[in-house]
């Protein structure tokens, strides 16, 4: 988000943003009223005023400093430790912003490095064949060939991937009823991971906002206290651990005439069992309840 323009395309407010993101400048004849007010700004990723950070429907990102507050997923690593080293979980954009964008708050989804690293092993043969073709059999201008095309391939990949990734989540949002009977594992491929943002914390009892919503959220972690459930670190990662088994079972939703899909588990406690109802509106949960 560069610029707003009214219904005669004249621009009426100016963003002007440094390589992170980070809002250099608001200009032009409304760029205190809906300038400071529209939230759509760099890469047009959702800005909040109130805290300063970008939403990336995953994490929040800090343009300060250009890092997320909270890791990526540990899943993106290497397989061995040895090759950890070095991979930062809270950078964007692997540290190339220029370049690069992060939509979800996850660098890359497995089908993206499962493309860049195909493009990358065909760049290790071709780029022999190149080599040699251009004369050059051995030295460090033949490796520097080889290792070009190579690094060459692997770009191609990843946005030959990126380029599927966008089809067929766009695909995917817009038919839900397809998207209900997709397995979870083949969802994870296309990076369309279950968001479920800040109500993990209404269901603890940490809502903000009218009286209604806090209320409720008393309401919710009461009831979990019942079935023997407590607001700890354990307890969430095990409520977590449920919303997403609950999600990745294509066998068991309802579908709403407006879209959105309803899906229902039991939720069990060392003192007895809870029914969880759950409202999605494509990968993010919307609504979520508890009865019993």
């Amino acid at each position: 988000m560069a610029a707003i323009l009214d219904a005669n395309g004249q621009s009426v407010v100016k963003y002007t943003y440094d390589a992170w993101g980070k809002v250099v400048s608001i200009t032009g004849s409304l760029a205190d009223t809906i300038g400071q007010l529209n939230p759509m700004r760099y890469r047009g990723y959702y800005y909040d005023n109130e805290s300063g950070y970008y939403y990336l429907q995953s994490r929040y990102y800090d343009s300060e400093t250009g890092r997320f507050l909270n890791a990526d997923d540990s899943a993106i690593l290497p397989v061995t430790k040895s090759d950890a080293v070095g991979h930062n979980l809270f950078a964007y954009c692997g540290n190339n912003p220029v370049n690069l964008v992060d939509k979800s708050g996850k660098f890359g989804t497995p089908l993206q490095w499962a493309m860049a690293a195909i493009g990358g092993i065909a760049g290790w043969f071709f780029g022999d064949y190149v080599a040699k073709q251009l004369g050059y059999n051995r030295g460090w201008k033949y490796w520097a060939i080889r290792t070009g095309v190579v690094v060459g391939g692997a770009v191609i990949g990843w946005f030959v991937g990126t380029a599927i990734v966008n089809i067929a989540t766009r695909f995917l949002l817009a038919n839900p009823s397809i998207l209900a009977k997709i397995p979870g594992p083949v969802l994870a491929i296309l990076g369309l991971n279950p968001d479920i943002s800040n109500k993990l914390l209404y269901v603890f009892g940490q809502a903000t906002g009218n009286s209604h919503n806090i209320i409720r959220s008393a309401q919710m972690l009461n009831q979990l206290k019942r079935i023997g459930i407590f607001d700890s670190p354990y307890w969430r990662s095990y409520v977590t651990r449920q919303i997403i088994t609950m999600f990745n079972n294509p066998t068991c939703f309802n579908l709403q005439a407006d879209g959105r899909i309803v899906r229902e588990a039991i939720l069990s406690g060392p003192s007895g069992n809870l029914k969880i109802v759950t409202i999605w509106e494509g990968v993010k949960l919307i609504t979520i309840n508890l009865f019993g």
